[in-house]
């Protein structure tokens, strides 16, 4: 089990939400310079598009809907990224490529929080942070299933004696 830091409450903050972006933003910048990798290769953030001072990649993991907008459940979390993302081994992750998007993205689901991290996946060269957020219990179910079917395809591919393409390769636990 990943030993998760406290979440980070706005109520802390003497509801100041200037002050508390800050701290959301300051566990963030962490990702930059953490040093982290996923198969090999290194996680980073597109921080070249700012918005409101931060990189576009904040906004979307601390907000929701086509504008953004700021969503508490995770901001609070926010300070999760970085261990769950060093700790990609543990037993309790699950991790899977989906190409279903046009591009492939790789999946980080820790189960115990049922909290996702998504990233894009550029084979050779990186893994790029997109968003994460905590899975609503009613969408457990859907997500289990496409982890099932990543894993399926995996191997069908292994037992036909075909060799797994670069987008499909799992970094799940026991795989």
């Amino acid at each position: 089990m990943i030993h998760l830091p406290e979440i980070l409450r706005y109520e802390a903050f003497d509801e100041d939400w200037e002050s508390y972006v800050a701290a959301v933003y300051e566990c963030f910048c962490e990702l930059k310079t953490a040093n982290l990798r996923l198969d090999g290769l290194p996680v980073k953030l597109n921080d070249y598009r700012l918005f409101k001072g931060c990189e576009e990649t904040f906004w979307h993991v601390t907000g929701e809907g086509p504008d953004r907008d700021p969503a508490f459940r995770r901001c609070e979390r926010v300070p999760w990224i970085l261990p769950i993302l060093g700790n990609t081994a543990d037993p309790d992750v699950l991790i899977w490529r989906d190409p279903s998007r046009g591009e492939p993205r790789t999946i980080v689901w820790y189960q115990p929080e049922n909290y996702v991290i998504v990233l894009r996946h550029r084979p050779g060269r990186d893994e790029r942070l997109l968003t994460a957020y905590d899975l609503l219990p009613h969408r457990v179910g859907k997500l289990r299933k496409q982890y099932e079917e990543a894993m399926t395809v995996i191997d069908r591919k292994q037992k036909a004696g075909g060799g797994l393409a670069d987008s499909d390769t799992p970094s799940a636990p026991g795989r």
